[in-house]
Parts: C-alpha cells; sequence; structure tokens
C-alpha cells in the first residue's frame, strides 16, 4: 500500500517560493558561487536570479527515495528534509518498538507500535510542509 501527500500536481503560489527561499536559502548559499543566474520566462523577458536560490528550487524539484528507516535511514531522511529535498518515497515494513527508542529519531515512547513510514512522513512535513512524501509499506 501507498499513500501520497500530494496526489495532484498544484500551481506553486509565490507565497510558497518565498517561504521555501527563507527556509532553504542558507542551505543554498552553501553551494552556490556569486554569479547570478539568468533565467527566461515564457514571454522571453529575462529574469536574474540570485544563485542560491536557484539551488533551493533545484532541491525542492528533487526526489530522494530511502529504503529503511532504521538507525541510518530515520537520520538521513531528515538531514535531507532540512536541506530542502521537496520529494521523498519512504520504503519501511517494520513498526517501531521500544528497542528503536536509543537509535532512531523517530523512537519515542508515544510512536511505539506505529508504523515508521507513517512517523517519518508526519516529521517531514513538520519540518517542511510543502514536501511531497510517499510511502511505501506494504
Amino acid at each position: 500500500r501507498s499513500t501520497s501527500s500530494s496526489d495532484q500536481e498544484e500551481e506553486e503560489t509565490d507565497e510558497e517560493r518565498t517561504q521555501r527561499h527563507l527556509r532553504f536559502g542558507s542551505v543554498g548559499r552553501l553551494y552556490s558561487s556569486n554569479q547570478a543566474v539568468v533565467v527566461r520566462s515564457d514571454n522571453n523577458s529575462t529574469i536574474s536570479k540570485s544563485p542560491h536560490l536557484s539551488i533551493v528550487d533545484q532541491l525542492h524539484a528533487s526526489t530522494v527515495v530511502v529504503i529503511g528507516l532504521g538507525g541510518v535511514g530515520s537520520w538521513a531522511t531528515e538531514a535531507l528534509c532540512r536541506s530542502g529535498i521537496g520529494n521523498f518515497i519512504l520504503i519501511d515494513l517494520d513498526d517501531i518498538c521500544i528497542s528503536n527508542t536509543n537509535r532512531q529519531l523517530h523512537a519515542t515512547s508515544k510512536t511505539v507500535g506505529r508504523m515508521k513510514v507513517d512517523e517519518m512522513k508526519r516529521r517531514v512535513l513538520e519540518i517542511n510542509p510543502q514536501c511531497r512524501v510517499t510511502n511505501l509499506h506494504e
């Protein structure tokens, strides 16, 4: 069974783009040069764009598949989410056990017995509400 946080493709608003740039702009600065990027719009006008925002947009358009949300996968997923990755496919067949608490990010006393993919999706969307998350747990 798979569940997705966005079953419809929607046009991004200026407010959503601004929020993404505010939230992840510092990540873009880590990887950008000082050169402006030239973007052509539909009417052939030229727009100058800060290079770090282009990187943020590229990260947002990227998709990462994480297979296994245990001691490595849960931490990797959160780190990638906090870096601005916009699309995740999370795969794990397991539920959270009390013994996971010492090493897995999503494992707390409140989450024991819940599916790992469902808890990780909840956490990703709390960090980045614009993220698209597809869960595979069967």
